[in-house]
């Protein structure tokens, strides 16, 4: 059987700043066919974030302004849209404009990046587990195992990201 698409997975831990970062980069090249949303199916890089095409189309995507600022700013994401469908806003963006779009989950420590284009696609992502102690007392690592937590979490965009690759913030 020949694949329609291959991917593979690269995951890295890092200690940075006392805290456990996840950085996992799942890459999805051309087998028969191009790579598109449809293609790669489901993607699921936390509990709250998943893509799937079958959720949202392009064409619901009727203000691209509106989704752009949801991406810039979490705070104010819930006036825009579903916070929950921020990586499906994020691959709608990527494969239409062929360059990549960063994002992040208003409810856990993850932020993302996907980076499309028909020969291929990469989705990176850096996740927060926290420090040292029991998953009791951890809430980080409480966010990135209940997918039922809905509260919004105070994490600026991209500083999971910039604390794994720069372990400074």
């Amino acid at each position: 059987m020949i694949d329609k698409i291959k991917g593979t997975l690269r995951v890295s831990l890092k200690v940075a700043d006392g805290r456990l970062i996840i950085h996992s980069v799942q890459t999805f090249v051309k087998g028969v066919e191009n790579v598109s949303r449809k293609s790669i199916n489901q993607l699921r890089i936390c509990p709250h974030l998943e893509w799937a095409p079958d959720h949202l189309c392009d064409e619901c995507l009727t203000s691209w302004s509106l989704v752009g600022q949801f991406l810039r700013d979490r705070s104010r994401a819930q006036i825009y849209t579903d916070p929950n469908r921020a990586l499906e806003l994020a691959s709608v963006l990527a494969f239409r404009n062929g360059r990549e779009t960063c994002g992040s989950c208003v409810f856990c420590e993850t932020d993302f990046t996907v980076q499309a284009f028909s020969e291929g696609t990469i989705v990176r992502v850096w996740q927060n587990l926290g420090s040292e102690t029991t998953y009791l007392n951890n809430s980080s690592w409480q966010w990135q195992t209940d997918f039922r937590y809905n509260d919004v979490v105070y994490s600026r965009p991209g500083r999971i990201r910039q604390l794994y690759d720069h372990e400074a913030i």
